[in-house]
């Protein structure tokens, strides 16, 4: 009898489903919170998002990498790095809150993934074709 990546009975979106897999596969226990990465970027050339990483701060998230993409080019964007228990329900609560902070101080939610290290990364790639690189997008 083999181990089953996917709950029973949960409604997992694809990309959801995807960034569970992938955490399975890198050998991750998903019973429990595991670190995960939202993105967020600017649509246009503006100056530094203080405003989100203070929100993000705000909401407990002390992990937050702020980085313009070429010095001088106005096109920031955040990777900001907490933990997440992987169920349908507080995957969509995460997703929102992190939609409606970017919306709240004028930055872009570009979606999540689960934060692997380098052997982890290693180990999907070796398992699964289909889970090496994948982010949920909204």
């Amino acid at each position: 009898m083999g181990y089953s990546l996917r709950p029973m009975g949960v409604e997992f979106s694809p990309g959801e489903r995807l960034q569970h897999d992938r955490a399975v596969v890198a050998g991750r226990d998903v019973s429990a919170p595991v670190r995960v990465t939202h993105f967020f970027s600017l649509g246009s050339p503006a100056s530094r998002p203080d405003a989100a990483e203070e929100a993000l701060s705000t909401m407990g998230v002390a992990e937050v990498v702020v980085d313009e993409e070429v010095s001088g080019d106005g096109r920031w964007h955040i990777a900001a790095s907490t933990t997440l228990r992987l169920t349908p329900d507080e995957i969509r609560e995460s997703v929102h809150q992190m939609t409606m902070l970017g919306a709240s101080v004028g930055i872009r939610y570009d979606g999540w993934q689960v934060t692997l290290n380098v052997a982890e990364e290693l180990q999907v790639a070796s398992q699964r074709r289909d889970v090496r690189s994948v982010h949920d997008q909204r």
